[in-house]
């Protein structure tokens, strides 16, 4: 595991490249490209799974205080 400095808030695309994966995945001895997404944000997201009715709030993870302007989208997939 290794850690990659994002400073600012937002989506990120990353690509890393490893020398000891190739070999034992590819069967070749390149590197391997491993691709990955990191969202680096101070929200959090909680949800209460209610029989009737269920509720669902959004906070900042620094303070702990709720997001009154937060907007939540929900789909049933």
């Amino acid at each position: 595991m290794i850690g990659i400095p994002l400073d600012n808030p937002g989506l990120y695309l990353v690509e890393l490249a490893s020398p000891r994966l190739g070999l034992p995945l590819l069967k070749k001895s390149q590197p391997m490209y491993v691709p990955m997404v990191a969202l680096v944000t101070n929200l959090a997201v909680h949800f209460k799974w209610g029989r009737e009715a269920s509720l669902i709030w959004v906070t900042t993870l620094d303070e702990g205080r709720p997001m009154p302007a937060a907007q939540v989208v929900v789909y049933d997939c």
